[in-house]
């Protein structure tokens, strides 16, 4: 009988052991653990970089101390030469008046307008002015309603023209020179309290005094005395 040859074969790998699968299987299920948790629970995200505080982590505003920035406006202001009144209600103001004055008048020029704007921010901000020195003579800060009352007494502005015409009977109100120096006194002392003026002085009412300074320090009135003296 004839023999034949057999050739070795090739041997296959060989499948991984028992022991080495028990011990990939933890680790192969820890992954899958991994792998599944992130769909399971979100991760932590940082405080800094989540939407919702975004709008919480802006930076905070400063907080500047009473009074600075109404400086930085005030030297900003007087840098400028621009309108602080805004134009629009300027405008329909100057239209409201003149329609209740004179309703044919409809239209206005555009030169007409600002140079109407220019002339009211002068008048107001030489108010101010006087308003405000009224204020520290009376030792106050704060200016007050009454300090612009007393700027337009004193400068008459502002007046109506039939007030100008009936108040020239307040010339004959004359004063001795006691009662001047009394009256100078007690203003420096309590201010413009004409009642209390009053009851130091006997025979004067609060109106009285109150006339009598207005036409001592009233450029209206010195410009009537002496239209009344030349006459």
């Amino acid at each position: 009988m004839a023999r034949t040859k057999h050739l070795a074969l090739r041997k296959q790998s060989r499948p991984p052991s028992r022991p080495t699968a028990t011990r990939t299987a933890p680790a192969a299920a820890a992954a899958a653990s991994t792998s599944s948790a992130p769909q399971s629970t979100p991760t932590r995200t940082s405080p800094r970089t989540s939407p919702s505080t975004q709008g919480q982590t802006q930076r905070k505003k400063t907080r500047y101390r009473p009074g600075t920035v109404a400086l930085r406006e005030i030297r900003r202001f007087q840098k400028t030469w621009n309108l602080l009144i805004p134009a629009a209600p300027f405008i329909r103001l100057v239209r409201e008046i003149s329609y209740f004055f004179a309703p044919e008048v409809t239209r206005w020029q555009a030169e007409a307008l600002i140079a109407l704007q220019e002339a009211a921010e002068d008048f107001l901000v030489h108010l101010f002015d006087d308003s405000m020195l009224c204020a520290i003579h009376a030792k106050r800060v704060t200016l007050m309603k009454k300090d612009f009352e007393l700027a337009r007494r004193l400068g008459g502005k502002a007046r109506p023209c039939h007030e100008e015409v009936n108040s020239m009977e307040w010339e004959f109100i004359s004063m001795s020179k006691q009662e001047e120096d009394l009256i100078y006194r007690m203003h420096k002392l309590v201010g413009d309290r004409w009642g209390l003026i009053a009851g130091r002085i006997p025979g004067r009412t609060a109106e009285e005094i109150e006339r009598f300074w207005i036409m001592k320090h009233s450029d209206g009135f010195a410009n009537k005395r002496r239209q009344l003296r030349k006459v």
